[in-house]
């Protein structure tokens, strides 16, 4: 039997050999596979920066109050002299009560208008003239006047109360006189002598009641001490606030509207702290004053949130997974998702599959986008180890189409949680009790997200709080 050629029996098995050879190379030609390196793995161990700011104190004495403390210290007799001796006056003495309540008002500036009732009892001999004869007689007279005082308040740079008196001028309301029968002798240019010599007296017992009264420096110390420790603002957050108060500024005292008012500004640096409630800094000494014609009571301090890392990547995986992306005949669709920090940048590790199968890695910048409230990715672009490869075997790829889509997938929506955390903010320093007699009354009116990163379980942000903050004194 003749036996066929050797080549012709081999024909079917070259030819499958040769169509699997080109299917292999159409195959890889049409899908490529990646084993790209993404950036090491590492976070940001950083807490917000302290901000200089300023917590207002207004102090306010209502003036009636402080009328009715010097009636209850100045009663009866004012002050007593002897032996006061004028032209035309002999061995006068003088004594001198209240005569009714001491009246306080709001004047100029920093001024207070006092009006003292006043009795005087004045006794000594008096010459005079009568029908020119020379005639010298004892005498006795009770008079009654109303006394004007300008009292200006101010503080020295210890912060004591120091109030300097002056006499406005009297009235008096009964014109004092001596009869000798039925001859009336004018007694008012000698009273006049004698009163105006002796009514500093009546100012130096008033400035030394007020001085009692008005107590800027007790209220003031306590306060120091207590706008130093922590306050929490955020119960869900576990969020403190600090202030590390440098100077005290006061603006200059004013009486109008019947209170005794000005503003004191504790300046310092404020800082958020997260976790259990902090250690108090060392208590620092109350400061020197330092007198403003105003104030800038603007309140800056940085609160940190955060986002929940498993609640961006589902976010993001409901924007971006199984989505297919194209250029030209080739496609890739993404079936992975995860996200990590490598310093400051945010890394998106993506896994793909068709035209180009594996891992490829996109890193940028996280920040906030103010107009369309959404932390976005400005800068994102594939990592260098991921670049490199995708250069060699799907450039295609770098097309600035399919970043767009990746960096539009991966925005996060901050607006409600911005205004969650200006709401619990503002119920926070509704009437905050610090200790008893000193509350925090403020209000937030701006948050601005500052500063981005990413945590090994979450997005943190910096949100900067601004607005104006008050320290209440109730009692003291």
């Amino acid at each position: 039997m003749m036996s066929l050629p050797k080549t012709i029996i081999n024909l079917p098995v070259a030819r499958i050999l040769l169509f699997l050879v080109i299917v292999l190379l159409v195959f890889t030609s049409c899908s490529r596979r990646i084993h790209a390196k993404g950036p090491v793995e590492k976070y940001l161990d950083i807490m917000p920066p302290a901000t200089l700011s300023t917590v207002s104190v207004p102090i306010s004495i209502p003036i009636p109050v402080l009328q009715n403390a010097v009636n209850q210290q100045i009663k009866g007799s004012l002050y007593a002299l002897n032996n006061l001796s004028y032209t035309g006056a002999e061995s006068f003495s003088m004594k001198v009560w209240k005569q009714a309540p001491i009246l306080i008002r709001g004047w100029h500036g920093d001024q207070f208008e006092v009006t003292v009732p006043v009795r005087t009892w004045l006794k000594g001999s008096i010459d005079t003239d009568i029908l020119g004869l020379k005639i010298k007689k004892s005498t006795t007279a009770n008079l009654g006047m109303r006394i004007r005082l300008a009292t200006k308040i101010a503080l020295d740079g210890e912060w004591q109360v120091n109030t300097t008196t002056r006499i406005l001028g009297y009235q008096w309301i009964k014109a004092p006189a001596v009869y000798l029968g039925p001859i009336k002798i004018p007694m008012s240019f000698l009273a006049n002598k004698l009163i105006d010599s002796q009514l500093k007296y009546i100012g130096k017992r008033l400035d030394a009641e007020i001085k009692k009264q008005v107590k800027i420096r007790h209220m003031l110390s306590k306060i120091w001490q207590e706008v130093q420790a922590p306050f929490l603002v955020s119960e869900e957050h576990n969020t403190w606030v600090m202030l590390e108060p440098k100077s005290l500024m006061m603006t200059p005292m004013n009486t109008r509207n019947q209170t005794l008012s000005t503003i004191v500004g504790v300046r310092g640096y404020a800082s958020a702290l997260v976790g259990s409630k902090p250690k108090p800094l060392p208590k620092q000494p109350l400061p020197q004053l330092t007198l403003k014609k105003s104030l800038n009571s603007e309140f800056n301090i940085y609160l940190q949130s955060s986002i929940d890392k498993n609640y961006v990547i589902k976010l993001a995986k409901k924007n971006f997974l199984n989505q297919t992306f194209r250029s030209g005949k080739r496609k890739v669709k993404v079936i992975g998702l995860n996200l990590y920090g490598s310093g400051k940048k945010l890394v998106i590790q993506a896994q793909l599959k068709g035209s180009l199968n594996g891992t490829v890695y996109l890193s940028g910048t996280p920040s906030y986008d103010a107009k369309q409230k959404n932390i976005v990715i400005n800068d994102l672009d594939f990592s260098v180890d991921t670049r490199n490869k995708l250069a060699k075997i799907a450039d295609w790829l770098f097309h600035r189409r399919i970043i767009r889509k990746i960096k539009t997938a991966i925005e996060v929506p901050v607006k409600a949680k911005l205004e969650e955390t200006l709401k619990e903010a503002r119920k926070a320093l509704n009437n905050y009790k610090v200790s008893p007699g000193v509350h925090l009354q403020g209000t937030i009116h701006d948050l601005h997200i500052e500063k981005v990163f990413m945590k090994p379980k979450s997005i943190v942000t910096w949100i900067l709080a601004s607005g104006k903050i008050a320290v209440i004194l109730k009692g003291l």
